[in-house]
C-alpha cells in the first residue's frame, strides 16, 4: 500500500478473550501461530481468508496468501518459503492495505523465513514497494533478497515500516537478507524506518531514492525511528542526501561497512539529530559532490575504532553542527585526511588506512580488507573487545591476546592480503592515405585484484619449499629482490622479525614438512633501497 489505514481493533475482543480464557481453560485455539509453508511461486490472493488455510483458488499457497492468512490470524505465525526461486508481485495497484493488490501489506506479528538469500528472491517487479508494515507488533524476516520495489512517489523502495495509529509501534528484524535494486520516491530507496529496525548479517545494496530532493539511498531512519545495524553493508546506493543512511534518529552501528554509495551531501552517511554511535565501522570511497562529505553529521555523532576514506573531490568528514562536542572520537579512528578533526587516543589523521576494494572475504557479508602494512592491523587499545568478533563474525583480537583492528575487518593469520594491479593498455592509431582514410584508437584500462599468502614469495598460490629456495638464495645474492621468482617480498617476513632472511626460509621449509603450520602471520617487508 501507499497510504497508512489505522487498523481497527473491536472493543468487545478483551471481553471475549477473557471468557474463552475462563471457559476453556487457556488461550483460546484460533490464539495459536500457525505455520504456513509456500509452495508456489505465482503471485495469487487467497481464497478464503480467514479460515486459517493458506490456499489459493487453484490450491496452492502462495506467499501473498500467506500473508492475508496471517493478517487475518491472531498471533505471531510463521511463514516459510522452503524452496528457492523468484516469488515475483504481478497483481498490481497501489493504495490499498490488505495485500490484495500490489505490495505485501503485513498487519500482524509474523515470522517470515527462507531458505537463504542466494536462492529466495521477492521480487517487487515494479509494481509498488515490497513490504509494508503497519500495526503494533513485530515482524523477522530472514533468508530472503528483497529487490525491485517501486511504490512511485513514496517511500521505502523495497519495505516501509511505520504504525499509523497512536502508541503503536513496528518492530523490523531482518537477518540474513539482501536489499538490492529498489526505488523510493521520496525517501528509503531500499528501506523506509519509522519505528524500531534490526539489521544482522544484511546486505543494502543498488538502490536508489530518485525524488530530487530524496534522502537514504540505501535506508532512511525518519525522526523517532531507532535503527540499529550490526554486520551489514551498504554499498552501491544513491541518492540526493545520505547515500548510504540517512538518519533523522537515533542510529546504532557495529561492524558496518559503507563504500561505493553516491549523494550531493554525506554519499555514504547523513546524520541530521539525534545521537549516532559507530563502532568498528568502514566508511570508503563513497562519491560525493565537491564539498558533500563521506560522512556528513547535524546531530550528535560519536565513533570509535572507524575508518574514514573518502574520494579525493570532497571531504571526508562535514561537522555541520560547527561544534566539536557534538562531533566526538571515542579512539583509534583513521582518517585518510584531516576534516574529522580527530583528536582522541590512537587517533591517525592525513593516514591511508590501506583497505582493499569491497569483495567476498568470507561472511554473508562483502567486506573491505586489510592490506599488508595496513596502520589498522592490531591498531586498537585496551577497550576492545567488544565486539567480540568482527563483521565477518572473526573473532577479536587477532591473534588472542593482542590489539583489535580498526574497522569492520579483523585480519587474521590465514587471510591472505590483498594486493592491486592495474594495467592500462591504449591501441595506436592506423591512417591510410586517400581515397580511403580510416583511424582507430582503443584504450583498455582493467585493475585485477588477487590476494597473497602469508610466506608466498614466489606467488604460485601455495607456501611449500620453492618458497624456502628462493629466500634462500635471495640471502646469498642469487635472487634479486622484486623480480621473478623473489616477485613478492611484502609477504617474505613469516618469523616477524622486521627481515627477510635465512630464518624465514627455514620455517617455510618446516611447513611445506608439515613440522609446522603454513598460517604464518607476516610483518610487512620492502626491498632495500
Amino acid at each position: 500500500m501507499t497510504q497508512h489505514r489505522r487498523r481497527r481493533v473491536p472493543k468487545l475482543l478483551p471481553v471475549f478473550v477473557g471468557a474463552a480464557w475462563l471457559l476453556g481453560g487457556g488461550v483460546p485455539a484460533w490464539a495459536a501461530p500457525s505455520t504456513y509453508t509456500v509452495n508456489s511461486t505465482a503471485d495469487a490472493v487467497d481464497a478464503n481468508i480467514g479460515d486459517n488455510v493458506c490456499r489459493t483458488a487453484a490450491g496452492a499457497c502462495t506467499l501473498r496468501a500467506a500473508i492475508q492468512e496471517s493478517n487475518a490470524h491472531n498471533g505471531a505465525d510463521t511463514i516459510s518459503l522452503p524452496t528457492g526461486g523468484v516469488y515475483k508481485l504481478t497483481i498490481s495497484g497501489r493504495n490499498e492495505n490488505h495485500a490484495a493488490t500490489g505490495d505485501l501489506d503485513i498487519t500482524d506479528a509474523v515470522n517470515i523465513t527462507g531458505a537463504g538469500a542466494s536462492s529466495v528472491i521477492i521480487d517487487g517487479n515494479g509494481l509498488d514497494r515490497v513490504f509494508d508494515i503497519d500495526f503494533n507488533g513485530t515482524v523477522n524476516i530472514s533468508g530472503v533478497t528483497i529487490r525491485n520495489g517501486n511504490p512511485g512517489v513514496a517511500e521505502g523502495g523495497g519495505i516501509r515500516t511505520g504504525a499509523i495509529a497512536a502508541n503503536d509501534t513496528v518492530t523490523l528484524n531482518l537477518s540474513n537478507v539482501v536489499v538490492t535494486q529498489n526505488t523510493g520516491g521520496v525517501s528509503g530507496g531500499g528501506i523506509a524506518n519509522t519505528d524500531i529496525l534490526s539489521l544482522t548479517d544484511v546486505t543494502v545494496s543498488n538502490n536508489t531514492c530518485a525524488g530530487t530532493s530524496c534522502s537514504g539511498g540505501g535506508i532512511s531512519n525518519s525522526t523517532g525511528g531507532v535503527a540499529t545495524l550490526n554486520r551489514v553493508t551498504l554499498s552501491g546506493n544513491s541518492a540526493t542526501g545520505g547515500g548510504g543512511l540517512e538518519s533523522d534518529f537515533d542510529v546504532n552501528l557495529t561492524n558496518v561497512t559503507i563504500s561505493d554509495n553516491s549523494a550531493d551531501s554525506g554519499a555514504g552517511m547523513q546524520h541530521n539529530s539525534g545521537t549516532a554511535t559507530l563502532v568498528n565501522v568502514t566508511i570508503s570511497n563513497n562519491i560525493a559532490t565537491p564539498g558533500g562529505g563521506g560522512f556528513v553529521n547535524l546531530g550528535d555523532a560519536t565513533f570509535k575504532y572507524t575508518i574514514f576514506e573518502h574520494d579525493p573531490a570532497s571531504e571526508t568528514c562535514m561537522n555541520l553542527t560547527f561544534d566539536p562536542t557534538m562531533f566526538t572520537s571515542g579512539g583509534h579512528n583513521i582518517d585518510v585526511g584531516t576534516s574529522c578533526g580527530l583528536t582522541g587516543t590512537g587517533d591517525l589523521s592525513n593516514t591511508d588506512p590501506g583497505i582493499a576494494p569491497l569483495a567476498s572475504n568470507g561472511g554473508p557479508t562483502q567486506t573491505q580488507a586489510l592490506v599488508m602494512g595496513s596502520p589498522a592491523i592490531n591498531a586498537g587499545g585496551t577497550d576492545c573487545p567488544p565486539p567480540s568478533t568482527d563483521q565477518r563474525s572473526v573473532s577479536r583480537p587477532q591473534p588472542s591476546g593482542g590489539r583489535c583492528d580498526i574497522g569492520a575487518f579483523e585480519h587474521r593469520s590465514t587471510d591472505p592480503f590483498p594486493t592491486t594491479t592495474t594495467s592500462t593498455t591504449t591501441s595506436s592509431t592506423t591512417t591510410t592515405r586517400p581515397p580511403t582514410t580510416t583511424t582507430s584508437t582503443t584504450s583498455t584500462t582493467s585493475t585485477t585484484t588477487t590476494t597473497l599468502l602469508c610466506g608466498d614469495v614466489n606467488g604460485d598460490g601455495v607456501v611449500n619449499i620453492g618458497d624456502a629456495l628462493v629466500i634462500a638464495q635471495y640471502t646469498v645474492d642469487l635472487r634479486t629482490c622484486g623480480l621473478a621468482p623473489f616477485g613478492h617480498p611484502q609477504v617474505c617476513d613469516v618469523n616477524r622479525d622486521g627481515g627477510c632472511n635465512i630464518g624465514d626460509a627455514l620455517r617455510m621449509a618446516q611447513c611445506s614438512v608439515e613440522l609446522i603450520s603454513c598460517n604464518f602471520s607476516c610483518l610487512p617487508f620492502s626491498c632495500p633501497p
